[in-house]
């Protein structure tokens, strides 16, 4: 199996698609394509009924699973703002594409589904809709009936309108895309891409997206003070992780949510978005 990767940030839905595709053709040479993950950007998901067609057509191939997600990133480029279009094609490969619908009211009938048939020597990548997965119900029937499955996957998730999962034979507001490849005999690891930095702390002011205090000290100088005890060496981005309220399916965790200024005039720190 052999697999390669491609990136279009043309605005149009159809013509990202031909760029994309094209740029896949020509690391493949006369390979056919057996089956491809795709990513778009927010910006596309207007324009899904008609960029769809023009992807399978360049690929050769329906046997397709992707979704809507707010940033794209592929070979080693991320895409966060503004329109973009990632693919990552197979050949030489045995891969198949299942599209599940209803996933809010039978997370277990579309675990099942996914995983029908499904052996140890394959590999099942899985884009279920952010905001109607319940993961608990469909992780525990994976682990009980699938316990030597190989799985890997994330939501799908459209800031700015529906999350939206589709193949080359539809799309679902409320379901899961999943492609299985078979035989490929995958290793599967598990990172975190962010660790925390100290404790909890309480936002005991705030206006909008604009954090006053902490712990009823100010904002600025309780972050002052969490990068003052930063390890030497540990010098990567921080982000700010505030917990939410629950989401429609009953789901609790924190939100990451860069930081986007200081004011010291007031000794505030500013989100990316306003506290909840």
């Amino acid at each position: 199996m052999r697999a390669v990767v491609a990136l279009s940030m043309n605005p149009r839905g159809e013509d990202a698609a031909r760029e994309a595709t094209s740029q896949i053709r020509d690391a493949l040479g006369d390979a056919p394509v057996s089956g491809a993950l795709c990513w778009v950007s927010p910006e596309h998901a207007d324009n899904l009924s008609r960029l769809l067609p023009a992807l399978c057509l360049g690929l050769g191939t329906r046997v397709l699973a992707g979704c809507v997600s707010a940033g794209v990133t592929i070979g080693g480029r991320e895409v966060m703002d503004g329109p973009a279009l990632g693919l990552m094609a197979f050949t030489e490969a045995n891969v198949e594409a299942r599209l599940l619908h209803d996933l809010y009211a039978e997370p277990e009938h579309a675990a099942r589904e996914a995983l029908h048939g499904v052996g140890p020597q394959d590999l099942v990548v899985l884009m279920p809709t952010a905001s109607t997965f319940k993961a608990t119900p469909f992780l525990e029937y994976v682990a009980s009936e699938h316990p030597r499955a190989r799985v890997i996957g994330g939501g799908a998730a459209n800031p700015d309108g529906d999350d939206l999962v589709f193949t080359g034979h539809g799309l679902s507001q409320d379901g899961l895309a999943a492609l299985v490849i078979r035989d490929c005999a995958p290793e599967v690891r598990l990172t975190q891409s962010c660790r925390p930095l100290a404790r909890g702390h309480l936002i005991t002011r705030c206006e909008g997206a604009d954090v006053l205090e902490l712990d009823g000290k100010p904002a600025l100088q309780v972050l002052a003070a969490l990068l003052a005890a930063r390890e030497d060496g540990d010098d990567g981005p921080l982000l700010a992780g505030h917990a939410g309220p629950g989401d429609r399916v009953g789901a609790e965790g924190l939100f990451v949510r860069p930081f986007m200024g200081l004011d010291r005039a007031r000794a505030a720190v500013r989100l990316s978005q306003p506290a909840q």
